[in-house]
């Protein structure tokens, strides 16, 4: 297992998938903390103000309703809001989606095989490289987010243990991510289709969810429920115990089933 771990974390470094996703990674946080910046700027030119906005939750929420702005930003606020974006998971998952697929299509997985390594050994090395990634391009994320959010705004209030402890929160919250990635890459084996997955996931069923939840009128917010979720419930400096809690558990569930679930899945199939 060492062995091929070793072999693994060996093709990582040289596969450009990785380099890609990475880029990516950083133009996105770049781009959407540029346009919150415009954003400002051109409220501010028609002189609203978000400072002022703040002490007038009924201003502030028509304004936030509307697309023009989340309210005060910093470094840490962008930071701990950095992995929120639901296009940013994707990033995860197209990494996962290509980087676990195609050793099946080019026949390396056979030839692993072949050299008496056994199924579940080969889906646990994808697993935890793919995990290592996954929190190095979470990582990413958080700094790129602080370094914009400090160059556009400032550093920002209320640094404490506690940012430590939410920034946790969202690492196991990509460690769930990771599961629900290699999971689908075990069931399908194939780039296209994982990649698809992927990508349609995480975008359309908070949408589904978010629709499900205006059709039930109770208040329910069935959304949370969701993986991503999680990063929201651990996002900001003001999160309520409970609401940790919540994303705790969810991740930690979520964590658990498709790791066993993708593991059986490894058993069975053949490559």
């Amino acid at each position: 297992m060492r062995e091929l771990l070793r072999y693994e974390f060996h093709k990582l470094f040289r596969a450009r998938v990785l380099y890609v996703c990475a880029i990516v990674l950083v133009l996105l946080l770049v781009f959407f903390t540029g346009i919150d910046k415009l954003t400002e700027l051109g409220l501010e030119s028609l002189g609203v103000s978000m400072a002022e906005n703040e002490a007038d939750p009924a201003s502030l929420e028509l304004i936030n309703m509307m697309g023009m702005g989340f309210g005060t930003n910093s470094g840490l606020v962008r930071m701990l809001t950095a992995l929120t974006n639901m296009y940013l998971p994707i990033v995860f998952g197209a990494f996962i989606a290509v980087f676990v697929c195609s050793d099946y299509g080019n026949g390396i997985a056979k030839n692993i095989l072949t050299k008496g390594y056994s199924r579940e050994e080969m889906f646990f090395a994808k697993y935890i490289t793919s995990l290592a990634v996954s929190i190095c391009f979470s990582l990413l994320a958080f700094l790129i987010g602080f370094l914009t959010g400090t160059l556009f705004w400032n550093v920002g209030n209320g640094w404490s243990a506690k940012v430590i402890l939410l920034l946790l929160l969202q690492l196991l919250t990509t460690t769930a991510f990771n599961a629900f990635y290699n999971f689908l890459a075990s069931w399908l084996k194939k780039v296209p289709g994982t990649l698809i997955l992927s990508i349609a996931i995480p975008v359309f069923l908070p949408m589904i969810l978010t629709l499900v939840e205006l059709f039930l009128s109770n208040g329910t917010n069935i959304s949370m429920y969701w993986i991503g979720g999680c990063y929201v419930l651990a996002s900001s400096i003001n999160a309520a115990a409970a609401d940790m809690a919540l994303s705790a558990i969810i991740s930690a569930a979520y964590l658990a089933v498709f790791t066993v679930l993708g593991w059986l899945l490894s058993k069975t199939r053949e490559v």
